[in-house]
């Protein structure tokens, strides 16, 4: 009886120990499980595509939802296929001798997506053995599509700015935060005849004239600011002489500002013999005024026979001369006649003429422009205003241009309007705008009008920059239509008769 009971309990300790170790087994393989289970969320939350391929054959074993998203195939379309011919990759040397060499490789991947978008990835792989010996390859991927291309504008932006920044006829010029030089255009060298090393790392101070220095703290202040400089600044040649220039700063990332530096000394010597010119016109003008009125009425009928001559060689030349060409010069001499028409009214009352009412002006011209441009509808407005006679010559031919490109562009209605702006705060001087409109196609998208070399582009430059002094914008309306606006400064008006 004793050893029975000595081997039952030998037999209960033994079932103990067992169960114990069972249990113990059981919490472990539960706790992997759970464990497992949450590393299997974890792939399946991932934002980077997972997938897991057996090797060599490339049979894909797992495939996550992240995969899904990016490649477009579902896990059950995915599980079992050749992973490259499912996307069709083709694994490059480095990618093969990666693997078998250090087990990891990563690099950048182009592969096919489900619906034939082709996909730049990011691939990372590691190759791992099984507890049955078999070889699998891990691979992580992430889509640098976006990133790529994005790279890539910048780079052709950087080139273009690059490009642009060294062929400007303008000095450009970049300064740090520290007041240095960092960079400057070949136009800079050449203007202050300094070599690209004498200017780099140059304190942007030495570079001014001494009148001027007390004016940089200003200007790097206002920039700070987030605002803008446009003025006039003396600067100093390498060999010491001064330059006038035109500058305008606009500020950078990290400090830095940029400057566009224009020299204005060949401006300044043009307007003052322009000074000295006009001077001597005036004098002329006493002299000439008494036969003003007989002038008019003679180059009004020389125009005119002018106007009949190029008319009749476009009929007879036809295949030596364009015809559009002829047209344009008919309708600009056939304005400047009814200009001069419209003098000689003027001169009948006074004989010294030197202004001209531009609503006067707009409506004798109106009959010409609407005889050119018969297809389109033009309508006008003038304010109250007078120009001198020489600019009104400009403003005319000018007009006329801008509403024929109008009509040859496809504008159906065309307005033109003559409007005076108010006088900016410290300033006497008003500005006039024509603003000439159309319902046209506007200008093409990445055509910049003012670059072409056409002759009804330089006849609208010359005259409103060159003539009337001011800016002429070409944009396009938001509800469709071109429009070109003229920005001048309105010259001083002639005082009102009493009586």
């Amino acid at each position: 009886d004793t050893g029975r009971r000595s081997a039952l309990e030998s037999l209960r300790a033994a079932r103990d120990a067992l169960e114990s170790r069972v249990r113990e087994r059981t919490e472990k393989l539960a706790s992997l499980n759970e464990w497992l289970q949450r590393q299997a969320n974890l792939l399946e939350q991932s934002h980077d595509a997972i997938c897991v391929r057996e090797a060599p054959d490339g049979r894909i074993v797992y495939w996550n939802a992240a995969a899904e998203q990016l490649y477009g195939y579902s896990r059950a379309e995915a599980i079992g296929r050749d992973g490259c011919r499912l996307l069709q990759i083709s694994p490059s040397l480095s990618m093969l001798d990666g693997l078998q060499r250090d087990r990891y490789w990563e690099g950048e991947v182009r592969c096919t997506a489900r619906d034939g978008r082709e996909i730049l990835v990011e691939s990372r792989q590691v190759l791992m053995t099984q507890p049955d010996g078999r070889w699998h390859v891990l691979e992580t991927s992430r889509d640098i599509t976006a990133r790529k291309e994005a790279q890539e504008r910048l780079r052709a932006s950087e080139e273009r700015f690059r490009s642009m920044f060294e062929q400007a006829l303008d000095s450009v010029f970049v300064v740090d935060s520290a007041g240095l030089c960092q960079d400057a255009n070949p136009a800079t060298w050449r203007m202050l005849r300094l070599s690209r090393r004498q200017l780099v790392g140059r304190p942007i101070q030495e570079l001014l004239a001494p009148e001027d220095r007390d004016r940089l703290a200003e200007l790097q202040a206002a920039l700070a600011r987030g605002g803008t400089h446009r003025g006039e600044w003396v600067l100093l040649r390498g060999d010491g002489d001064r330059v006038p220039v035109e500058l305008s700063a606009s500020i950078l990332a990290g400090g830095r500002w940029q400057a566009v530096a224009r020299d204005i000394g060949e401006r300044r010597r043009a307007d003052q013999e322009r000074a000295r010119h006009l001077q001597e016109v005036e004098l002329l003008n006493v002299r000439l005024a008494r036969s003003l009125a007989e002038t008019h009425h003679r180059v009004k009928n020389n125009l005119q026979v002018v106007a009949a001559i190029v008319e009749t060689q476009q009929m007879m030349a036809r295949e030596q001369v364009p015809s559009a060409a002829l047209d344009r010069i008919k309708h600009h001499v056939l304005t400047l006649a009814a200009l001069h028409d419209l003098l000689t009214h003027q001169a009948k009352g006074d004989r010294e003429v030197e202004h001209v009412a531009v609503a006067a002006m707009m409506n004798r011209l109106g009959p010409i422009i609407r005889t050119a441009v018969a297809r389109a509808e033009v309508t006008w407005h003038a304010d109250d205003a007078f120009l001198p006679v020489r600019e009104a010559g400009s403003f005319a031919l000018l007009l006329n241009e801008l509403i024929s490109n109008a009509a040859k562009h496809g504008g159906r209605r065309i307005h033109a309007a003559f409007t005076l702006e108010p006088a900016t705060a410290g300033s006497a001087v008003r500005r006039a705008r024509l603003d000439v409109t159309d319902d046209g196609p506007g200008f093409p998208a990445g055509l910049a009008p003012e670059g072409l070399d056409t002759m009804g582009m330089d006849l609208i430059h010359s005259a409103a920059t060159l003539d009337l002094h001011g800016t002429v914008a070409f944009q396009n309306r938001p509800k469709g239509g071109a429009r070109v606006v003229v920005l001048f400064p309105l010259p001083e008006q002639p005082v009102p008769a009493t009586g």
